[in-house]
């Protein structure tokens, strides 16, 4: 009688580590398959874009020589700092993103793109607030978006390029 208990206790711890397992494949194949972003190569472009665009040097300078990426300034600007010469951070970025993005992008009737909108939002929590939006061109509801997300402590900041069509 001993010997057909433990047989039954040895299946059931089997069967028990048999469901685990399957049950932890299917949460991390659950997982994988929730997490993949489909991106386009017009949306990896726009990425790229971004990217680069934040690691753009500015006019503005902070401590001596020190001068400021795009993405520095766009923190700079959220929380109200100044360039060493005195200018206005926000007013230096919304320079420094549209000679760029003026000297890089095209758009208008004889093109295939009719503009573009960048924006960058900083978010903590519920709490989002608009730091900056330069609108070129015309925008509909045919467009392409990217966006890269960078901290800004204790919350964060979302960089956006939309593509119009």
């Amino acid at each position: 009688m001993r010997l057909s208990n433990k047989k039954g206790q040895e299946e059931i711890a089997g069967f028990v580590a048999i469901v685990l397992i399957v049950t932890i494949i299917m949460v991390i194949f659950i997982g994988v398959t929730l997490n993949k972003k489909s991106y386009d190569r017009k949306n990896i472009g726009l990425m790229y874009y971004l990217q680069s665009m934040s690691q753009v040097t500015s006019n503005c300078s902070s401590y001596g020589a020190n001068y400021r990426d795009v993405a520095d300034l766009i923190r700079d600007c959220h929380n109200n700092r100044k360039c060493s010469s005195g200018a206005n951070s926000c007013e230096e970025l919304n320079n420094t993103l549209r000679s760029m993005m003026n000297a890089t992008l095209t758009y208008g009737a004889n093109y295939s793109r009719s503009g573009y909108i960048f924006s960058a939002i900083y978010k903590f929590g519920v709490q989002e607030d608009k730091i900056i939006s330069i609108k070129l061109g015309n925008c509909s509801d045919d467009y392409t978006k990217a966006d890269i997300t960078f901290s800004d402590l204790p919350g964060t900041i979302t960089s956006s390029m939309q593509e119009c069509y």
